[in-house]
């Protein structure tokens, strides 16, 4: 937890610094085209010092939040080996090595990008949005909603694509360990399978399992190709909006609505930095549901119960006496 917590701090730095390189561009742009174009050499070197703020917490926020993914991958192997280790015979029937291996390795890894990678993007998108809004609200409440227009669909879209990512991540993992299965059994009995010419069978039920992979990866994929375009298509339509809204206030008076050049360029680089947050927020959106498929697979080992289990300790007696040791060589 104070990883996460150093991380989110320094994704807030990260955020603040872009929130007030906003507002200095408009200082800066304003100036330009103002009576002091001499005056923007001030705004320009604190841009610039503040770039550099953002450089350094952009990539120390990814340092402490991928490094808490990954001991979260390093802990949950840890546990899922010591309970392989407690599990008897009979769970081993009912899952196949191929299972296991597939579990121990895609599901874990999944689960290590919900931690790290997913965890970053979501607290990323709520500073974002935080200080782009800031800057949006301040500069133009019309122009912020307008700004908006495809806000609904976007969120019905990843509402959709949440559910389904969710359950062909589990049909995709499944498949696999199903082929992993096949190909272990093979490994572990190419004497048998030489020995009966068994071979033109085997590579069937090879091919088999390699197919229902495959058609269960290009699902998956399809999924995951069609949830980068309408994401996309929805941040470009409210570019169109902004440009289209924006260019009809500028150079009104202020009291009726209008907008500076300065205005509309930081509006411009606030809404840019909630561009990508939208779009990654259907990203966070399927780390989420494959790291929570994964987890869900690696559940069925943590709750499965040993055969053999110890019972309750018996209380302690009060043994008193003494030891003696006769006889004794070496």
């Amino acid at each position: 937890m104070p990883v996460y917590l150093a991380g989110a701090v320094m994704l807030g730095v990260f955020q603040t610094s872009l929130n007030r390189i906003d507002w200095l561009s408009k200082a800066a742009i304003d100036g330009i085209f103002g009576a002091s174009p001499a005056g923007v050499v001030r705004p320009a070197l604190m841009i610039l010092g503040l770039a550099v703020v953002a450089f350094f917490t952009r990539v120390g926020s990814r340092w402490f939040i991928f490094n808490a993914g990954r001991d979260v991958e390093y802990e949950v192997r840890a546990v899922l080996l010591h309970r392989l280790h407690r599990l008897g015979t009979a769970f081993y029937r009912t899952m196949s090595a191929g299972e296991i291996m597939s579990r121990s390795t895609g599901d874990l890894q999944q689960v290590r990008l919900l931690f790290g990678f997913g965890v970053l993007n979501i607290i990323n998108v709520v500073f974002a949005f935080g200080s782009a809004l800031q800057v949006m609200l301040t500069v133009s409440g019309r122009l912020t909603l307008a700004s908006f227009a495809m806000l609904p669909i976007l969120m019905v879209a990843t509402r959709f694509f949440s559910r389904e990512m969710f359950s062909r991540t589990r049909q995709t993992q499944e498949a696999l360990g199903r082929l992993s299965d096949v190909l272990q059994a093979n490994l572990a009995g190419v004497r048998v399978v030489r020995s009966f010419a068994l071979e033109p069978r085997e590579r069937a039920r090879f091919d088999v399992a390699n197919a229902d992979y495959l058609d269960a990866s290009l699902a998956f994929a399809r999924l995951r190709g069609l949830m980068g375009p309408i994401v996309g298509s929805a941040s470009a339509i409210g570019v169109l909006a902004v440009f289209w809204y924006g260019a009809t206030l500028l150079g009104r008076p202020a009291a009726s609505g209008g907008i500076t050049r300065g205005d509309f360029f930081a509006f411009w680089l606030a809404y840019g930095r909630m561009t990508w947050p939208m779009v990654a927020m259907g990203f966070a959106v399927a780390i989420v549901q494959r790291g929570r498929a994964g987890y869900a697979r690696l559940k069925e080992v943590f709750d499965a119960e040993p055969e053999v289990t110890d019972g309750p300790l018996p209380a302690p007696e009060d043994v008193r006496g003494a030891i003696d040791v006769r006889d004794l060589t070496f």
